[in-house]
């Protein structure tokens, strides 16, 4: 007898966030291309083996954990880039990581007076599930206020 299966589950969950980042313009887009190790949080690594967490801010860059030797994790493939102020990066999740989903990011940078707002708005569909939202809401927070931001403005 074979066994029953669960009927697959479809949806979408887009969340937004903005974060205000007192530095000029220039030195946020830095921070965010070209630092990313220096300021993505450890807890989100998802292996001991990671040395760092790199992006590649060209059309087809990777945004990936490096395991060394070759071996890694590819988070994001950029899409879209239009610096200093537009970041677009395109993944896949797994079913280890909750999906298997398709997950869009957006990343935009607006400067005012002293401060850059960044919003990021990720758009995920396929196994999404409503109450996915507050958990990639947090994540988002911790990792580009308490990751980019204090980084950011600590230095």
């Amino acid at each position: 007898m074979a066994p029953t299966r669960q009927p697959a589950t479809y949806g979408v969950v887009q969340v937004e966030i903005d974060v205000k980042i007192k530095a000029d313009l220039e030195r946020v887009w830095k921070a965010l291309v070209e630092e990313t190790s220096a300021w993505w949080p450890r807890d989100f690594y998802t292996s001991t083996a990671t040395k760092g967490f790199h992006l590649e801010p060209k059309l087809g860059g990777r945004v990936y954990e490096d395991w060394g030797e070759g071996s890694g994790l590819l988070w994001f493939t950029v899409i879209g880039l239009s610096p200093p102020s537009l970041l677009t990066l395109l993944g896949h999740l797994t079913p280890g990581f909750g999906g298997p989903a398709m997950t869009m990011l957006e990343i935009g940078l607006k400067s005012s007076g002293d401060t850059v707002t960044l919003r990021v708005t990720e758009t995920m569909s396929g196994h999404a599930e409503p109450k996915m939202e507050t958990t990639l809401r947090d994540g988002w927070v911790t990792i580009f206020d308490g990751g980019l931001r204090a980084y950011v403005e600590g230095g």
